[in-house]
């Protein structure tokens, strides 16, 4: 919190706050930090230490720390380097449709379940490959199985839903980081 203050009273000339004061800005910030919870299987959960994965102000906060670190640490100047920027981007995924729950979509080495909503069938993977590309390779056979005749998802598709529209599926993890994936 001190990092946000410090860093919004550096830049009050840039910053528009819409009408809010500095104390506004710092009650809101308490009661966003005050609800620091995440949700495992249906269950919520209160984060002790750090925020929680998927808050929407976690990218902004990791942000302005990374750059006040850089500042006091480095004797950098400005916002954040373009490595904390390409990390912070590969935590948080905008709108992935696999990363309801959790962040899954930048995991390496997983094995990994996904499971047809519409019929249940269920096909087990793995990949070495960033998952979200592997999942969209998954998707993209689902919807056009002639493109990818041999996938398991384009055999699915045309023998269970012929005549239906593609089906949504879900993904679970099963074991993440294989040291060796094939």
């Amino acid at each position: 919190m001190k990092s946000l203050l410090e860093h919004l009273s550096n830049h009050s000339r840039e910053v528009s706050l819409c009408g809010f004061s500095t104390s506004d800005v710092e009650t809101l910030l308490e009661a966003a930090l005050d609800c620091n919870v995440f949700r495992f299987n249906n269950n919520f959960y209160a984060q002790k230490r750090g925020l929680a994965m998927g808050m929407r102000i976690a990218p902004l906060l990791a942000i302005i720390y990374l750059d006040q670190w850089r500042t006091q640490k480095v004797g950098g100047r400005g916002a954040a380097s373009a490595t904390d920027l390409d990390y912070i981007e590969k935590v948080v995924e905008e709108g992935c449709r696999y990363c309801t729950d959790q962040n899954i979509c930048h995991l390496r080495g997983t094995a990994y379940l996904i499971k047809c909503r519409g019929c249940g069938h269920r096909y087990t993977g793995e990949s070495g490959r960033p998952l979200r590309k592997r999942l969209d390779e998954h998707r993209r056979a689902f919807e056009r199985p002639q493109t990818y005749p041999n996938n398991s998802f384009s055999k699915h598709r045309t023998t269970v839903h012929t005549r239906d529209s593609a089906q949504e599926f879900e993904v679970v993890v099963l074991h993440r980081h294989r040291e060796h994936p094939s």
